[in-house]
C-alpha cells in the first residue's frame, strides 16, 4: 500500500484469483472499498498477478519494507524503514521504481 497523504491512498494487491492471494488480502480490499464509500478519502486499488515479494508501505517520503517468503507472510516479517536521504537513497529509489512499475502494469479496479 502506498499512501501519499492522510486522505489519499493507492493500494497494490495480488489478484484474488492468483495462487499467492490470501484471504487477508481479499478482506483488505473489501475494507478499503468501504473506506472509500463512507469517507472523503480517495482510494485507488490496483490488482497484479505476479508473485508478491515485497510489502511496501509509503508514507510521504518514508518507506517501510518487509518481504514475503515460502514460509512467511509480509505482515509477520521484520519491517525496515528506508528514507529518501543520505544512506537510504539508493534503496529508496529502487523501491519507488519497483512500486511505480507494479502500479503501471497492474489493473485498476477502483
Amino acid at each position: 500500500m502506498c499512501v501519499t497523504s492522510s486522505s489519499n491512498g493507492t493500494v497494490l494487491a495480488t489478484q484474488p484469483t492468483a495462487p499467492a492471494a490470501t484471504a487477508a488480502a481479499m478482506c483488505g480490499s473489501s475494507l478499503l472499498r468501504e473506506l472509500a464509500e463512507h469517507t472523503t478519502a480517495t482510494v485507488e486499488i490496483y490488482l497484479y498477478d505476479i508473485l508478491p515479494t515485497w510489502r511496501v508501505i509509503a508514507l510521504d517520503e518514508t518507506l517501510f519494507v518487509s518481504s514475503f517468503g515460502n514460509d512467511i507472510e509480509g505482515h509477520t516479517s521484520p519491517m525496515y524503514k528506508i528514507s529518501s536521504a543520505a544512506h537510504g537513497g539508493a534503496m529508496h529509489r529502487g523501491f519507488r521504481r519497483f512500486v511505480g512499475e507494479l502500479q503501471r502494469t497492474a489493473q485498476r479496479v477502483m
